[in-house]
């Protein structure tokens, strides 16, 4: 799971976010907060705000820490400066957008 958690990152990064979905969607879990981040940003792309919601909230509910400190989360997963950058700032648009709306 996390090869194609990380495949959904990667894509989306990219802004190849059809494909980045269909992994996405093969990520509905809550054992993995990366996955969970990767179906939240991609809810968050595709404005679907009401998976947006549900994936914020399982997050915080199942991983607070995770859901409160994204980036130190990534930080302790030695992933690169970049990645960890502009994850954070991907996931912070997303929780600020969801949160807003």
């Amino acid at each position: 799971m996390w090869a194609r958690t990380y495949q959904a990152i990667a894509l989306y990064m990219l802004n190849r976010v059809d494909e980045s979905s269909i992994i996405a969607a093969q990520l509905e879990t809550t054992r993995f907060p990366p996955a969970m981040v990767a179906t939240l940003l991609v809810a968050y792309r595709q404005r679907n705000l009401v998976k947006a919601k549900e994936r914020l909230a399982l997050l915080r509910a199942t991983h607070p820490a995770v859901a409160a400190d994204f980036g130190s989360y990534l930080h302790r997963l030695n992933v690169s400066d970049l990645v960890l950058e502009r994850s954070v700032s991907s996931y912070n648009d997303a929780v600020a957008w969801t949160d807003g709306t």
